[in-house]
């Protein structure tokens, strides 16, 4: 008998077969992996309960498919509970205000001193010996130990920062200062920024070399801290270099610099102001006349009466409220003039200058 293979019988049955044999394969009949899979049956109620095998993690029971040696093999199994060290917690913080290599690496400063071992070839140690030997109190540990968490704590948000720095302050110097002197040198901005204010508190002059180094620092916030810590100590030979601030591309370090030259005094800090008022920025030339007026000089009050006639409206009104400071009597022909200006500010201002001249 011959088979006719286009006959649109076989044809249906071809496709009834294939049909089934893939719904067979879906379903998991073919697969005995699949049965297992997607069937519960010939499961206990404990695999039914516990169907990712939890007791393999916590090691109270192996694994059905595990060997005699794989279950007598004892498991590490996870705690709920912390069993981190506090030094391994410190490093975990540190990574993660510190990740991706957007600031410094924690320093790997030992916080205890390391002691030293005696050759092999030593005799015996005896009672002179060990009077010779120094032991540093207990104490100079522990405070060692708080200054190095304490500057780790600098790097952090600004709450744990600002109570860094009051703790900081109140250890003082000389404990703290070769601490915040390292610190200058930290990568990490903040860092630096808490070791300037901390230096600003404890004020020691000592560390005035380093504070002026900061005014070269790449990081505008730093170069503002540094002039404000020099402003605080009132140190006079660094007007100089303070004064080359007032052209900084940052207009926060200028307005800075022209503070803290205000906040200094001498001669050195009056000569940078005047040459301020020539500034091109308006903001510098407003500020340089307010700290003029605490400078009672010939000099100054020239330098404030030429600040007059200066086209930013404010700058003249500061001025003549810094000749009204100082009252120096030569000043009292230009403010009667101005007294009678058209702008009502100025004769107001003007007029209460009059009445604090001498």
């Amino acid at each position: 008998m011959k088979i006719n293979l286009s006959s649109p019988y076989i044809s249906d049955i071809s496709y009834t077969c294939t049909a089934l044999y893939f719904l067979l394969l879906w379903g998991g009949l073919l697969c005995p992996s699949g049965t297992e899979a997607r069937s519960d049956r010939g499961r206990t109620a404990a695999e039914l309960e516990n169907p990712y095998n939890w007791e393999s993690y916590t090691g109270s029971e192996a694994s059905p498919g595990q060997n005699d040696a794989a279950k007598n093999k004892p498991v590490d199994s996870p705690s709920p509970i912390s069993t981190q060290t506090p030094q391994e917690k410190e490093d975990q913080f540190y990574q993660r205000y510190f990740r991706k290599g957007k600031a410094d690496k924690k320093p790997k400063t030992g916080l205890e001193p390391k002691g030293t071992t005696l050759p092999a070839s030593h005799s015996p140690l005896t009672t002179d010996d060990i009077y010779v030997i120094p032991t540093p109190a207990p104490e100079v540990y522990q405070v060692s130990r708080e200054i190095d968490k304490l500057i780790f704590e600098l790097g952090t948000e600004h709450h744990r920062r600002v109570a860094a720095v009051e703790r900081l302050t109140i250890i003082g110097s000389p404990a703290a200062i070769p601490a915040l002197r390292q610190a200058l040198r930290h990568k990490y901005k903040f860092t630096r920024l808490g070791a300037l204010s901390a230096l600003g508190h404890i004020q020691d002059k000592e560390v005035i070399p380093d504070i002026q180094q900061m005014l070269k620092d790449c990081e505008p916030e730093v170069r503002i801290e540094a002039v404000k810590t020099l402003g605080k100590m009132r140190h006079q030979p660094s007007a100089n270099t303070i004064s080359r601030l007032i052209s900084d591309t940052d207009p926060r370090v200028r307005r800075e610099a022209i503070l803290a030259l205000g906040r200094i005094g001498g001669k050195t800090a009056s000569q940078s102001l005047v040459q301020a008022l020539n500034n091109k920025y308006p903001l510098v030339r407003r500020e340089a006349v307010q700290e003029l007026g605490f400078f009672e000089e010939t000099a100054v009050v020239h330098a404030l009466l030429k600040a007059t006639r200066d086209q930013d409206l404010d700058t003249v009104i500061f001025a003549i409220h810094s000749l009204g400071e100082i009252g120096d009597p030569a000043a009292r022909l230009r403010l009667e003039k101005l007294a009678h200006n058209r702008n009502r500010h100025i004769r107001k201002k003007a007029a209460k200058a009059l009445k604090e001249l001498r």
